[in-house]
């Protein structure tokens, strides 16, 4: 599917390819409830019967992303603890216990170490789940497969771009759906909080379809900061995967170098670049919820320091107005399930970037040799080492 895109994007124009961006995000919300409803449909089939003391969600890259933004809703709405893993570490280094439940998450299902981590799981004895946008890919082949993607014709440029962009939300709210299931099977989520929860994800779609509304004033935005020296994306909770999955979109659009890091580590190690001479920019996820107060009091740090702060909020737009030189408020979203909704701001700030900046990452003459090269690292053959339960020597 993405190679489909891919195959011409030497040959489109930025503004047109911008526009199938921005086209393919407004689908979002019709691309989300046919996602929904898949994923539930196959969960009776996949998780029958499934037990487990521990959850790992592993991954590489927008799907290790999904994984870290995914892993606190996923303990609340199972009562089971949950690792977060990149694929190479569990298949090279992780000791999984056989009563551990494994999600391996690929969009292609042709990573070759999600695979290898899949398969390193299976050897140990433990469960192994492929959530996947290809029931028909070689991470399906190893495992029970959940496909996240929607059914998408392939002469629909725009939506196939909805899809492709979307990959992340569709595989984060798989996993809230996976998450739900998995406790009220165990036993460990109510009915009354199941509903109330099921409720809640009903509503994601439509949150996250409006928020393509924020296109302008991103575009707006990156006029406003165009001599940026430094630009750093931070999040806590369930938002540190997604300002990792902003500076991933970000790599993608324009060869800006730009960084991501976890909102309290930023404190005690990045904070020192912010000076006023270097027009540093700093993005705050601040969701309403548990982290909001203090991302509030170090934005207002942040200021002092003298960086500019723009944050991305749910329903806090007064309070986050006051510590932030630009907001952008998604609307009310509990903070667990926001990832699907703070997300977006992401994907539409990449793009604009790509409308002010030009060809970068996604287009350009060295493409079409960039993803060979990519997916040869990426899908080469990897031999799973032969370690023993205990041993890593």
């Amino acid at each position: 599917m993405a190679e489909n895109i891919y195959a011409h994007l030497e040959s489109i124009p930025v503004e047109q390819l911008v526009e199938i961006g921005l086209a393919g995000v407004s689908q979002r919300e019709t691309l989300l409830d046919a996602v929904l409803a898949r994923v539930a449909a196959q969960l009776p089939t996949v998780l029958r019967g499934a037990t487990c003391d521990r959850v790992y969600l592993v991954g590489c890259g927008d799907s290790l992303f999904a994984g870290l933004a995914a892993r606190f809703a996923f303990e609340r709405l199972t009562g089971i603890p949950v690792s977060v893993v990149e694929s190479l570490d569990l298949a090279r280094y992780s000791l999984v216990p056989e009563t551990a439940l494994v999600i391996a998450i690929s969009n292609s299902g042709e990573v070759a170490m999600t695979v290898a981590a899949a398969q390193t799981a299976q050897e140990a004895g433990a469960q192994v789940v492929a959530l996947t946008g290809s029931g028909e890919s070689s991470l399906a082949r190893v495992a029970p497969a959940v496909v996240s993607a929607p059914c998408i014709a392939r002469e629909d440029f725009a939506a196939q771009a909805g899809r492709i962009l979307g990959n992340f939300s569709f595989n984060l709210l798989a996993l809230y759906v996976m998450a739900m299931h998995l406790g009220q099977q165990l036993g460990t989520l109510a009915a009354p909080d199941a509903t109330r929860y099921a409720a809640e994800l009903q509503r994601l779609p439509g949150a996250a379809g409006r928020v393509v509304a924020l296109a302008p004033e991103l575009g707006d935005y990156l006029e406003q900061v165009d001599e940026a020296t430094d630009v750093f994306f931070l999040g806590a909770g369930p938002s540190y995967g997604v300002a990792l999955f902003y500076q991933a979109k970000f790599f993608e659009q324009v060869q800006r170098p730009v960084y991501a890091a976890h909102l309290e580590e930023f404190v005690h190690e990045q904070f020192y670049l912010l000076r006023p001479s270097r027009q540093a920019q700093v993005w705050v996820l601040a969701p309403s919820g548990a982290n909001l107060q203090r991302g509030l009091d170090l934005m207002a740090g942040f200021r002092q320091a003298g960086a500019h702060t723009a944050a991305v909020t749910t329903g806090e737009s007064g309070r986050v107005g006051r510590v932030a030189d630009f907001v952008f408020d998604v609307g009310p979203v509990p903070e667990m399930f926001s990832p699907v909704v703070t997300s977006v701001p992401g994907e539409l700030l990449g793009i604009q970037a790509l409308r002010r900046w030009g060809k970068g990452g996604f287009i350009g003459a060295h493409r079409g040799q960039q993803m060979a090269i990519n997916r040869q690292l990426t899908r080469m053959n990897v031999t799973s080492p032969q370690i023993s339960r205990g041993q890593h020597g």
